[in-house]
């Protein structure tokens, strides 16, 4: 929309003018730009929800206790300044809320590890070897 209202500004003309200045007054762009944010925001929070309930609300091999990875460590994967930002404090905080509740609710133990070496260490002993990565 900004890039709009700059070519409307270069053409003459009266209508463009005005057209221009509706633009500006309104500030369209950023109004479509922030309702489809929280409407991804909405989207996002249903899915999680909804996969949760699922995970702890099945009937064969209920669960008993959830263990996660320490989620405060910051984002590794690059999206831009500007949406790294928003996504690494509101998911990781979002998602940490989310779990801790639905346990709660549900009643079932949440226990937080450190995610060093987590990939390589073996479920039964916790032995830490390059040997036990597979894949």
């Amino acid at each position: 929309m900004y890039s709009r209202f700059r070519n409307l500004l270069k053409k003459p003309g009266k209508d463009n003018l005005a057209k221009a200045e509706r633009i500006r007054k309104h500030n369209l762009g950023r109004k479509k730009q922030r309702a489809r944010y929280i409407r991804d925001i909405g989207v996002i929070k249903t899915i999680v929800n909804r996969e949760l309930n699922l995970l702890f609300t099945r009937k064969t091999n209920p669960i008993k206790e959830i263990v996660v990875e320490d989620l405060s460590a910051r984002m590794k994967v690059h999206f831009g300044k500007k949406w790294n930002r928003r996504l690494s404090g509101w998911m990781r905080g979002y998602l940490q809320e989310r779990i801790r509740y639905k346990a709660k609710k549900f009643g079932i133990e949440v226990n937080e590890v450190n995610p060093a070496h987590s990939s390589r260490e073996c479920p039964r002993c916790h032995c830490t070897d390059k040997k036990n990565r597979q894949g």
